[in-house]
C-alpha cells in the first residue's frame, strides 16, 4: 500500500509538470510563429536590402533565446519561493519528516539547459520559416500575407487546450474522489479517538514485562475523566505497519498447493468496541485472554468467507503454517479498512496482544471531549510511569484516515494548481493568435464595417474562430481524458473514472476561459476605424 501510494504520488509528481511544461512549450513555439509571422514585411525589407538568410536566423534564434531564459530566470526565483515552503511541509505520515529542497548546482544547469533547449527547438522552426519569405508577395501586401490561418499555430493552441481538458478533468476526478471518500463504510468510527506510539522493547523491555507495562498504563488510562474505553494493537486501521501470516485452517485444503496469506494484527482487550467496529458473531477479546489460557483468534468476515465458505467459523481452528499451535476462533468481526480506504473487502486475523506480543504499540482511547487534548493526556501518563520512554507519534483515529487519503489530497491539488495554470498559458496562446489574426485582418474587418457590418456580427465572427479552436481542443482533451482517467481509479472512492460531473466541469470551465480570451480580440475588432484601415494599407 505505501509502494504504491509513493508511485503513484511520484508518477503524478513527473507526469503533472510535464504536461503543463508541453503546454507552456507549445505555447512559446505559437509565440514565436506568430511573432515571424506578423513580422514578414519587416524580414523581407531585411533580406531585399542584402541581408543573408543567416543573419535572419541568428537574429530571430537571439530573440528566442531573450525570451527563454528571461523565463527561467523567473522560473528560479518562483522555485526558491516553493523551497522554502515545501521546507516547512510536513506531510501527515504520524511521524516528523523534512524535504531536503535546495537549489544547487544541478537545479541550476537543468535550468539552464531547458531555457536554452526550449529556445533553440522552438524558436528554430519559426526562424527557418520566416527566413524564406516570398519577397513580392509580402512587400506588396505586408501584414496581409499572414491573413490566412497558420495551421501549425492553430494546432499547437488546439493541443494546450486539449492537455488542460485533462489536467482539469483529472482534477475535477480528484476533487470528487475526496467528496466520495466521506461516503466509504471504513468499518470502525474514527471521530473521538486518540491514538499514541511507543516501543516498550526499545527500553529493554522483554515480551512479559512489555506486556505487564502495557496493562498497567491501560488500567491508568482508563482511569482518566471521560474515558469510555482504552485499548491496544499493534496495528490500527489504515497504518503504515503492514503484516500477513499464512494461515491454515483446520480440515481445509489448500487452494493450488498454498495457504492464503491473511493480513494480522495483535489487539487487547476491548479493541473492537473502541474503534467503534462491530461484532458479526462470536465474542470480543478479554482480559482473561492471557498466555495461560487456550489461545484464540478472531477473524472478520472476509477471512471467515475465505477459510470456510458458507459455514460458521466460531469454534473452528486455525494456525499459522510455521508454526503446530491451534487457536480456536471465538468471534468475526464485521470488515474493517486494512490498508486503504477505497481497497476491496482484505481478509485480516486478529490475536489476543497477551497471547502473541509484537511491537510497537499502539494506544486508543475514546473519550469526550476533544481528541487532541486526550492524546497529549496519553504522553503525560505515559511519560508519568516512565519518563525515558520514547513516544514514537500521538494523534487521533481520524489522522489515520487523513493520512491514507493523503495521496489524492496531493493529487488533487497538484492537478488543480498545475490545471489552473496550464489553461492559463492555454488562454495566453489563444488570445495571442486570435489577436494577430485580427491585425493581420484589419483592412477586411475594415472594408466590411464600412460596406454596413454590425459590431456583434463582426465580434460573433471573431469569437467563432477562437471557439472553433477551443471546440477541437476539447474533443481531443476528452478522449484522452477518458484514458487517462483509469489511472485514478484507484483513489475515486466510490466515483467512476467517467464521472459524468467530472467531464462536465471540466469542459465548462476551458469553454469559459476560452471565451474570455477570445472575446478581448473580437471587441477590438467592431472598433476598427474603416478609414484608418484602408490608409494603413
Amino acid at each position: 500500500a505505501v509502494d504504491g501510494a509513493v508511485t503513484g504520488v511520484s508518477l503524478g509528481l513527473l507526469v503533472v509538470p510535464g504536461l503543463v511544461l508541453l503546454i507552456a512549450c507549445a505555447n512559446l513555439a505559437t509565440l514565436f510563429l506568430t511573432r515571424a509571422a506578423g513580422r514578414r514585411r519587416e524580414i523581407a525589407v531585411r533580406m531585399a536590402l542584402g541581408a543573408s538568410r543567416g543573419q535572419v536566423i541568428r537574429q530571430l534564434l537571439a530573440e528566442s533565446m531573450v525570451l527563454s531564459i528571461g523565463g527561467g530566470l523567473v522560473g528560479l526565483l518562483v522555485c526558491a519561493w516553493l523551497a522554502s515552503v515545501l521546507v516547512r511541509f510536513q506531510p501527515p505520515v504520524g511521524i516528523p519528516l523534512s524535504l531536503d529542497v535546495v537549489i544547487d548546482w544541478r537545479v541550476l544547469l537543468f535550468t539552464g539547459l531547458v531555457a536554452i533547449g526550449t529556445g533553440v527547438v522552438f524558436g528554430l522552426v519559426p526562424a527557418l520559416r520566416a527566413s524564406r519569405p516570398d519577397l513580392h508577395a509580402d512587400l506588396r501586401e505586408g501584414s496581409r500575407g499572414s491573413a490566412a490561418r497558420s495551421r501549425l499555430r492553430s494546432g499547437l493552441v488546439a493541443l494546450q487546450l486539449a492537455v488542460s481538458v485533462i489536467l482539469l478533468v483529472g482534477s475535477a476526478l480528484s476533487l470528487r474522489g475526496l467528496q466520495g471518500a466521506a461516503a466509504v463504510d471504513l468499518g470502525f468510527e474514527p471521530g473521538g479517538a486518540a491514538t499514541m506510539m511507543f516501543d516498550p522493547q526499545q527500553q529493554g523491555l522483554d515480551g512479559p514485562r512489555s506486556q505487564a507495562f502495557i496493562k498497567q498504563l491501560i488500567e491508568r488510562l482508563r482511569g482518566l475523566p471521560g474515558v469510555s474505553s482504552v485499548t491496544a494493537t499493534t496495528r490500527p486501521p489504515l497504518n503504515l505497519n503492514v503484516g500477513t501470516t499464512e494461515v491454515v485452517a483446520e480440515g481445509a485444503e489448500p487452494r493450488g498447493g498454498h495457504h492464503p496469506e491473511i493480513q494480522r494484527a495483535q489487539v487487547a482487550s476491548d479493541y473492537f468496541k473502541t474503534i467503534g467496529a462491530s461484532l458479526a458473531a462470536g465474542r470480543e477479546f478479554s482480559d482473561q485472554d492471557q498466555p495461560d489460557q487456550p489461545q484464540v483468534v478472531m477473524v472478520n468476515e472476509t477471512a471467515a468467507a475465505l477459510l470456510w465458505p458458507g459455514q460458521d467459523p466460531v469454534g473452528r481452528r486455525i494456525s499459522n503454517k510455521a508454526s503446530a499451535n491451534w487457536r480456536e476462533v471465538v468471534g468475526v468481526v464485521r470488515d474493517i479498512k486494512v490498508m486503504t480506504v477505497g481497497e476491496k473487502p482484505t481478509a485480516q486475523i486478529f490475536f489476543p496482544l497477551y497471547q502473541s506480543f509484537d511491537s510497537p504499540i499502539v494506544v486508543i482511547a475514546r473519550a469526550t471531549g476533544s481528541p487532541a487534548t486526550l492524546a497529549t493526556a496519553l504522553r503525560n501518563t505515559l511519560k508519568s510511569m516512565d519518563g525515558s520512554m520514547p513516544v514514537m507519534s500521538t494523534g487521533t483515529l481520524a489522522d489515520q484516515v487523513s493520512t491514507a487519503l493523503f495521496p489524492v489530497r496531493l493529487a488533487a491539488m497538484l492537478l488543480t494548481v498545475l490545471g489552473a495554470a496550464g489553461l492559463a498559458i492555454a488562454a495566453v496562446g489563444l488570445y495571442g493568435i486570435i489577436a494577430q489574426g485580427v491585425v493581420a485582418r484589419t483592412r477586411e474587418l475594415g472594408i466590411r464595417i464600412a460596406l454596413g457590418a454590425e459590431p456583434s456580427a463582426v465580434r460573433s465572427m471573431v469569437l467563432r474562430e477562437g471557439m472553433v479552436l477551443a471546440g477541437i481542443g476539447l474533443a481531443v482533451g476528452l478522449a484522452l481524458s477518458a484514458l487517462a482517467s483509469r489511472a485514478l481509479a484507484t483513489w475515486l472512492y466510490g466515483v467512476s473514472p467517467y464521472d459524468p460531473v467530472a467531464f462536465l466541469a471540466g469542459p465548462v470551465v476551458l469553454v469559459a476561459v476560452a471565451a474570455a480570451a477570445s472575446l478581448i480580440p473580437a471587441r477590438r475588432a467592431t472598433r476598427v476605424d474603416p478609414v484608418t484601415a484602408l490608409r494603413a494599407e
